[in-house]
This record gives C-alpha cells, structure tokens and sequence, in this order.
C-alpha cells in the first residue's frame, strides 16, 4: 500500500503496464539472455541472465535500471553447492 492506496495495475493490466522487448541470446558460447523492461511504454531496465548450461539454474543477472535521476547497475552473481 502506498499512501493508503492499493499498489497499481491490482486490476489485472500489469501484463500491458509491464513489457518486456528485444529478447536475444547475448553470446553463442554462453546461455545467456538479453533483455529490456518497459513500464508504460518507457525503457527502465536492461538485463543479461547468464544460466548454467548443465543445470538450468541462474548464474549470473546484470541488469542496469534507469532512473530520472541516473542509472543504477545490479549485479547478482549465485552460486550452487551440493
């Protein structure tokens, strides 16, 4: 709740608020997928996910969010042990 108000797009639009554009494998030799994320229509993010070709599981997200005040850059890295 922000302010006393439900959070937006409870309504069941978020699938046209929230879009993701220009979907890509960023290297051959390398599971990795690239992506933007749009909110209404405007460009936030740009995101890289590097997935471990044996397991299927999330190595790596890098991921720039953009800000009207500047971009701020994130950057995940995971790691599995058994």
């Amino acid at each position: 709740m922000h302010f006393g108000k439900q959070p937006d797009k409870t309504d069941s639009t978020v699938k046209q608020w929230v879009t993701v554009a220009n979907v890509q494998n960023a290297e051959k030799n390398v599971d990795a997928i690239t992506f933007d994320v749009f909110v209404d229509n405007v460009l936030l993010a740009a995101t890289e996910l590097v997935i471990d070709p044996k397991s299927g599981l999330l190595l790596l997200r890098d991921q720039t969010v953009h800000f009207e005040s500047g971009d701020m850059k994130v950057k995940e890295e995971y790691t599995f042990h058994k």
